[in-house]
């Protein structure tokens, strides 16, 4: 599997956009190894960026970022890492949606992200929402 989804890993973005109809949010993303999909390895709540080449990092932790932190509250992600991700449709539209024009991939989380931030929304990972993700050891494309 490419993607596994935990139990109840949905209601707890559902409420954080409730509280923010503006608001992006994400889950933590666990890792599938490549290796050994049967395996399943849970992270401690990662934030992410970009540098000036726009490619998507893990920085670190949460609580590497902010001390006062507390698992497990949600915390403000500066990037999304990908295209799992959740949001209001009509936020959604508002924003302006994908660029019909960007035809690389790997590029659709920094544009939406940016025009988060920039639009007032914001995006936010949610600790209790978790799906785990397949990371490639060599990108195929």
């Amino acid at each position: 599997p490419h993607c596994i989804a935990n139990r109840q890993w949905l209601e707890p973005l559902l409420e954080r956009l409730m509280d923010s109809p503006r608001r992006v949010v994400v889950p933590v993303i666990d890792i599938i190894p490549e290796d050994y999909t049967d395996l399943y390895e849970y992270v401690p709540g990662m934030y992410g960026g970009f540098g000036w080449d726009l490619e998507f990092k893990w920085a670190g932790t949460a609580q590497e970022r902010n001390a006062s932190y507390h698992t497990p509250d949600p915390f403000p992600m500066p990037c999304l890492s990908g295209g799992i991700l959740a949001l209001r449709r009509d936020w959604w539209e508002m924003s302006g949606e994908y660029d019909d024009e960007m035809q690389e991939w790997g590029s659709e989380h920094i544009e939406m992200s940016l025009r988060s931030w920039r639009c007032g929304a914001g995006v936010e990972a949610v600790p209790c929402s978790r799906i785990g993700h397949m990371f490639r050891k060599a990108r195929p494309y």
